[in-house]
């Protein structure tokens, strides 16, 4: 969706009127319960800001800026690797217990993603711009479990689930918003929002209140009883979707570097997450 309705806007203004339409939500969500907000974020200043500013301004700035510039199949290649990230993460940082297969499964699957990546613009059949998307969707990917691990953290310290996501996007909307204004003026952003088909607006729309306010809370709701290692599992669902609607819908192309590391992708997630017992079988 983001990169169907990137036709329509420019990342930063898509981004902005993205984050307006989620401050006005959150505005109302959080009004009623102003004084725990207040309270939360009198306790817990820095890591708030921090959380919201990782998750949200540089991980989604970085994320739409890069899908501007390559493909959602290659996107889907390098975020595929981000929920074994955050296992390692959460080992690092929450002491959550890493299997060594699922370090072994961690190594296999970043190497799938090298060659999905790297291969293409060894050979001169990917361009300087879609390698400049793809190192700013790993940006996105790092600044997001940054946020992961603040998000567990403040969880655990009792900060409601839905003050955590509505605040990002107030932030989100504060930090980025004169970032934009100073490359490109009010007006024009005015003039892009109001002259751009509707269709490009129910993108927006869509993105700012399903996959923003409502999937944020859903993620920091599951966060809040799981481990953060077991939240980013079904990350893998994402190109289940994303893959088929990405070729037929986008006109993108599968290339066989693609097909190779999505192999040692699947291979490398397959060993990390199978049951032990199976794998001493199939082993």
């Amino acid at each position: 969706m983001i990169k169907y309705t990137l036709q329509g806007f420019e990342p930063g203004i898509f981004l902005v009127y993205r984050f307006f339409i989620s401050t006005i939500l959150a505005l109302i969500i959080l009004f009623p319960g102003r004084k725990t907000v207040l309270n939360s974020l009198r306790k817990h200043p820095t890591q708030i800001f921090l959380a919201s500013f990782f998750g949200v301004t540089i991980s989604l700035g970085a994320l739409f800026l890069g899908l501007e510039k390559t493909t959602v199949l290659d996107s889907n290649i390098i975020t595929s690797i981000n929920p074994l990230i955050v296992v390692i993460a959460g080992a690092i940082f929450l002491n959550e217990r890493v299997p060594s297969k699922e370090k072994f499964g961690a190594g296999l699957a970043f190497l799938g993603t090298i060659i999905a990546i790297v291969v293409p613009v060894v050979l001169g059949s990917e361009n300087k711009i879609q390698l400049e998307g793809d190192v700013m969707i790993v940006l996105y990917m790092l600044a997001d479990i940054v946020a992961v691990i603040l998000i567990k953290k403040l969880l655990q310290k009792k900060v409601s689930s839905s003050l955590l996501s509505n605040i990002s996007f107030i932030i989100g909307f504060i930090t980025l918003t004169p970032i934009v204004l100073l490359s490109t003026p009010a007006s024009e952003v005015i003039n892009e929002i109001k002259s751009t088909p509707i269709n490009y607006h129910l993108g927006v729309w869509y993105m700012a209140i399903l996959s923003g306010t409502i999937a944020y809370y859903l993620r920091n709701k599951a966060q809040k009883t799981i481990e953060v290692g077991k939240v980013g599992l079904f990350a893998y669902l994402v190109p289940v979707v994303s893959v088929p609607v990405a070729v037929i819908w986008l006109q993108e192309k599968i290339t066989l570097p693609f097909i190779v590391g999505a192999i040692l992708i699947v291979i490398g997630v397959f060993i990390a997450e199978m049951n032990s017992s199976l794998r001493k079988k199939l082993l």
